[in-house]
């Protein structure tokens, strides 16, 4: 709502809301990620005189890289979802113009549309899958 009020109506106030939410909601996950590593990387670090925040940082962060791609690609693919879905409400975004293409009966747009969102989650999918590997490694 401040997004909408600060904004005026249009596609930024709805983008700005969906990336603050998806950016509170990744914040989240990444931070339990990020407690369950354990604790024994930072205190070999800290036992060889390696001052304290860099020592969490190595520690946290080559453990934590995995479960923020998995993540960050997971939270992409749900909003590209969301979008078409808050677009066949009423707002702008992939569902209106879904919606608008579906009114007009033009269904080679429609295909194209849903064949583009389906692509974009296959895409993500594969990336995520490429990134964790080439990270297990």
């Amino acid at each position: 709502m401040v997004a909408l009020l600060a904004l005026f109506p249009g596609i930024l106030p709805g983008a700005v809301a969906l990336g603050l939410y998806t950016g509170g909601i990744l914040g989240r996950l990444v931070a339990e990620a990020w407690e369950s590593v354990p604790l024994r990387p930072r205190a070999r670090a800290a036992g060889r005189r390696v001052p304290r925040p860099l020592a969490g940082l190595a520690a946290t962060v080559p453990a934590g890289v995995q479960p923020l791609v998995t993540y960050t690609l997971y939270r992409f693919e749900i909003c590209v979802r969301d979008t078409a879905i808050v677009g066949v409400v009423g707002a702008a975004g992939l569902g209106r113009l879904l919606q608008e293409n579906l009114n007009a009966f033009r269904f080679p747009a429609v295909t194209t549309l849903l064949i583009a969102s389906f692509a974009v989650s296959v895409a993500a999918e594969l990336a995520g899958r490429r990134i964790r590997r080439a990270l297990a490694a």
